[in-house]
């Protein structure tokens, strides 16, 4: 009975509420005697022996509660006409508690003994105490436990049970290493299972770390090293990423795996083709597979530093913003700085290329490169652009990179370069018509397309298209309706390039 019934004012108690209270005291009242005859001996039945003590008990409220006894007592067992009844293999301490949950149907839980309850619950077949022992065990559920749990699913036939551990190991995978005695409880499909996953750790980028994946499996294999074939062991390797572990890293795991296993040739083979990897340093944005992306599906917004102008320019404080991230639309608590991004930023299958900017200077322009792996958290210098620039174009056609204007100390910048990623080389392309800086710049139908921007003197309302194949600029007929630079240009969904903001 709720409280609220408890307290229901006399007008509102009907017959029908009134006849609910009076059945569920009277089984309530009921199942107290039974349980009071029990523990004082009236009018038992049968005694059920288990390792250390004999417990009193009425058939009738053990077949009800359990299809184990209900066999036992309906289905002509030698038991059934046997005053005092045997229980092999069973602790006399839980099954009391049983006994107890079976009569009063309340159970006072902790980890150590739902484990060894639920052993006799599912033996016993007591569905009731199963599923509370079950309940109680996954609120429980934690790195240093779910081994253990899932195994304890795994020998028990608890499918469901089995299938949540299993979801929870998945997803806490990398946090198995402080535990790494547990892992070998894993059956090995279900170790493959979690390592053939994108999303093994949860998915979520800041927190995947594929050593820690190494550590969990080198974990399991301690355990069944005697068991391990050749076959197993090539298949769990060809599921580990090598190449999102660092070079000085990977070798001593491989050594670990070596004196671990006999299996030579199989360890040799993955460890050179996560080597050759690491030393194909620019090579490496076209090497990318399945094997060399993080373990994750969330995306991740990536911001690379940018300078403050001295008179600063103010977003206010209740001037709605865009995330488009997350496709919400806010405000802030103070007023917001823009950022002035000399420099330029480009991602390239899964890598990311800085160009340029006041980055290393504090007066002039830069012609510094680097390159940024999301993988290793590390950054590389690469070779420079043929001019120092900021305030510049950056493209990606066909796998390479276009720097297009921008200016420098000596004014607006007409030279344009593309740069080779494989071999690392620049190559100087025809002019823009005039020097431009500041102006907006796409990729579009294997063509670049640049729209107005700043010459030394005016804002420009021009359009350019640059074709890679004939290394040529064409000034396109139609100007924007109102010169601008600092702007936005993107593509449409309707096959125009739309143009946004900026200043004239």
């Amino acid at each position: 009975i709720s409280v609220e019934d408890a307290y229901l004012p006399l007008d509102s108690v009907t017959p029908n509420t009134l006849q609910h209270k009076s059945v569920h005291d009277s089984l309530q009242q009921r199942l107290g005697n039974l349980n009071e005859f029990r523990l004082h001996h009236h009018c038992c039945d049968v005694t059920l022996k288990t390792e250390s003590s004999q417990h009193d008990a009425h058939r009738v409220v053990l077949a009800a509660c359990s299809e184990y006894f209900r066999a036992m007592f309906t289905l002509n067992m030698k038991e059934n006409n046997m005053d005092c009844i045997e229980l092999k293999g069973t602790d006399s301490f839980y099954f009391q508690k049983v006994l107890e949950f079976i009569y009063t149907g309340e159970i006072i839980l902790n980890l150590t003994d739902a484990t060894e309850i639920m052993h006799l619950a599912v033996y016993y077949q007591i569905h009731e105490l199963v599923h509370s022992c079950k309940e109680y065990l996954l609120a429980q559920l934690s790195s240093t436990n779910c081994c253990n749990l899932y195994r304890l699913g795994k020998d028990l036939g608890l499918d469901s049970f089995t299938r949540t551990c299993l979801l929870f190991i998945h997803q806490h995978f990398e946090e198995l290493g402080s535990n790494l005695c547990d892992v070998g409880l894993l059956d090995e499909d279900d170790l493959l299972w979690c390592l053939q996953s994108d999303t093994l750790g949860g998915g979520d980028p800041d927190s995947s770390s594929e050593s820690s994946v190494f550590q969990v499996v080198l974990g399991w294999m301690e355990e069944h090293v005697f068991d391990l074939t050749e076959q197993a062991v090539n298949e769990m390797l060809s599921n580990i990423r090598f190449t999102l572990i660092a070079p000085e890293t990977l070798e001593r795991y491989f050594n670990q795996l070596k004196e671990l296993l006999p299996f030579t040739e199989v360890i040799s083979t993955h460890y050179n083709t996560a080597s050759n990897y690491h030393c194909q340093v620019h090579e490496q944005p076209f090497l990318q597979t399945n094997k060399t992306n993080l373990r994750k599906t969330k995306s991740s917004c990536v911001c690379i530093d940018g300078v403050i102008t001295q008179d600063k320019v103010l977003i206010p404080r209740d001037f709605p913003q865009h995330d488009l991230i997350t496709d919400e639309v806010f405000t802030s608590e103070t007023d917001s700085t823009i950022r002035d991004p000399y420099h330029n930023v480009v991602e390239l299958n899964g890598f990311i290329f800085v160009f340029g900017g006041t980055r290393y200077y504090k007066t002039g322009y830069s012609s510094s490169v680097l390159r940024y792996d999301p993988r290793l958290n590390t950054w590389i210098e690469l070779k420079n652009m043929k001019h120092e620039r900021g305030d510049f174009i950056v493209c990606v056609v066909n796998n390479e990179i276009y720097v297009i204007g921008g200016r420098n100390r000596t004014g607006a910048l007409s030279a344009c370069e593309k740069y080779n990623c494989r071999d690392n080389t620049w190559t100087v392309l025809r002019d823009l018509p005039q020097g431009v800086y500041m102006a907006a710049g796409l990729s579009y139908e294997g063509n670049i397309y640049v729209s107005g921007g700043f010459n030394d003197f005016e804002s420009l309302g021009t359009m350019l298209c640059y074709s890679p194949v004939s290394n040529t600029w064409e000034e396109m007929f139609s100007h924007m309706m109102v010169d601008r630079g600092f702007h936005a240009m993107v593509p449409g969904h309707d096959g125009k390039l739309w143009v946004v903001g900026g200043v004239d």
